[in-house]
């Protein structure tokens, strides 16, 4: 999730992770959006993570714009509003933008739905989306009852990809009909229904190994130790692999902290549990061990390469180091800077 003051972008990817990839270019520090395989879900919420809105598949750099101005400024209208105020500003917001011709019917349709308010989120999303989807086939309808042309003039494909735009158009409106009926929602509720419902992926709920992995960080937080989490590409994080941190001969009697083997997508989902921003992957430097300090917050990204073994190091605030050839003295440091935030 990328913060900004008012505004947050949440993706969510088929199986995989979205990263910020970190290269430098002489002196410049560079970040780059990554995103690998599945179909993809953006949302735009809040940074309480509150859905303002959300963009189902690959869509254009264009409609990515116009969903960002659309909830920045539905953030900056909610600012000082109680609850209840929220509420309306958000399906207010989401109404004004329906096109011509589904307000009356919305209205009729929101006010026969009875105990919606009781329903939970999936059920929600489905009858809205099932209302929407009623909606364009009655549109499309009504537009084949038209004249039929077997030879169409310049002016007849011209009208013809007018109508194709408008249905285009018509189309993209969906998650706004859907939120001005399901609104406040945040991303934790709706994920799984507009996951496996509109984007037709699987969603896989958390395991319990992603629930033991956010208890042993909150448990070293709780006392106050550092953690060294590494990161390694198997399918099922081993044992050996606790074993891959940096060697230097001042950890080998080190007990003041823990190492923890997981998987990339475990580390996802771990930065989502613990409310953490997603762990950045530094150009060329595959292999992570990501630092989480005494009170449980990220302070150090230390990459290592795997065609050479160099190391490079991300900390806190934005500094990334030279390039290294052992990663026991960036580990050192790291920790050093964990703990001192006691």
């Amino acid at each position: 999730m990328i913060k900004a003051n008012f505004l947050s972008c949440y993706e969510q990817v088929g199986q995989f992770s979205v990263s910020t990839a970190i290269s430098t270019r002489q002196t410049k520090l560079e970040e780059r959006l990554g995103k690998n395989g599945g179909n993809v879900v953006t949302y735009f919420c809040t940074p309480e993570k509150e859905v303002l809105l959300y963009l189902v598949g690959p869509v254009s750099a264009q409609e990515v714009r116009q969903g960002a101005e659309f909830s920045d400024k539905l953030t900056r209208g909610l600012r000082g509003l109680d609850k209840t105020q929220r509420l309306r500003k958000i399906r207010e917001a989401h109404q004004e933008t329906f096109p011509t011709g589904v307000q009356a019917p919305f209205d009729r349709w929101h006010k026969d739905q009875e105990d919606f308010d009781q329903r939970t989120v999936a059920q929600k999303l489905n009858a809205a989306v099932r209302f929407f989807d009623q909606l364009q086939r009655d549109r499309r309808a009504t537009s084949a009852n038209g004249p039929r042309w077997v030879t169409l003039s310049k002016v007849q494909l011209e009208q013809s990809a007018q109508r194709q735009r408008q249905d285009a158009e018509f189309d993209r409106n969906e998650p706004h009909v859907v939120l001005a009926a399901i609104s406040p929602v945040t991303v934790r509720e709706i994920q799984a229904p507009v996951f496996e419902r509109l984007a037709r992926e699987k969603f896989i709920e958390r395991t319990q190994r992603n629930t033991d992995l956010l208890a042993t960080v909150q448990a070293n937080a709780k006392a106050a130790r550092p953690t060294v989490l590494v990161v390694t590409d198997h399918h099922r994080a081993t044992p050996s692999d606790a074993k891959k941190i940096p060697k230097h001969r001042a950890l080998e009697e080190r007990d003041d902290f823990q190492v923890v083997a997981l998987t990339k997508l475990e580390l996802v989902r771990l930065m989502d549990d613990a409310n953490l921003e997603p762990v950045e992957r530094i150009d060329s430097f595959d292999t992570r061990y990501v630092v989480l300090d005494v009170t449980g917050q990220r302070v150090s990204t230390i990459g290592q390469s795997s065609s050479d073994g160099r190391f490079r190091a991300l900390h806190k605030g934005r500094k990334i180091s030279r390039t290294q050839e052992g990663g026991g003295n960036l580990l050192l440091e790291a920790l050093e800077f964990a703990k001192r935030s006691e």
